[in-house]
């Protein structure tokens, strides 16, 4: 990511209003501590002066981790979200910063791998599938008008990812 963020020239774009964009990305999860990877789908739903000088988008996210604790427990989680969140206008048009909200649902499997020599009864496991809030804070670098390089931190399903983007 350093390499195309030091290869880059000022790209003419921005968050576009009426444009869709989507990406891959890769990062930590907030349950577990796990690498999680997935995806975002957002669209930008305001022009530049309706709503300040930034833009609104709303979208979609989803992600997908797993781990183990003590050889006994497994689980795998499958955060789905929506969310909106405001891109701020900044001089450099190839600079995307924005701050959103959201709420999503985990999607989690907890198996028992272990044996009960006690004879008692299975342990419940610690996590659930449950409703979640996500805050989030991040910036985009466009590369080029339809690529950009993200990264982002938060709370919710993943508290720090990088990955891309592209303009559709």
């Amino acid at each position: 990511m350093c390499v195309l963020l030091g290869a880059g020239t000022t790209a003419m774009a921005q968050f576009e209003t009426g444009h869709s964009y989507l990406g891959p990305h890769i990062g930590i999860s907030g349950l577990g501590g796990a690498v999680s990877v997935g995806g975002d789908y957002e669209y930008a739903i305001t022009k530049s002066g309706d709503v300040g000088s930034g833009r609104i988008g709303v979208g979609a996210t989803f992600d997908y981790f797993s781990w183990s604790y003590a050889d006994d427990w497994s689980y795998s989680v499958i955060p789905l979200g929506v969310f909106g969140a405001y891109h701020f206008n900044t001089s450099n048009r190839a600079i995307d910063p924005f701050l959103g909200c959201g709420l999503g649902y985990f999607i989690i499997n907890a198996t028992w791998n272990g044996n009960n020599e006690t004879g008692g009864p299975r342990p419940t496991a610690s996590y659930t599938s449950d409703v979640y809030l996500n805050l989030v804070g991040g910036v985009r670098y466009f590369i080029t008008p339809s690529f950009a390089a993200q990264a982002r931190v938060g709370l919710g399903a993943t508290w720090l990812s990088l990955g891309a983007t592209f303009a559709l």
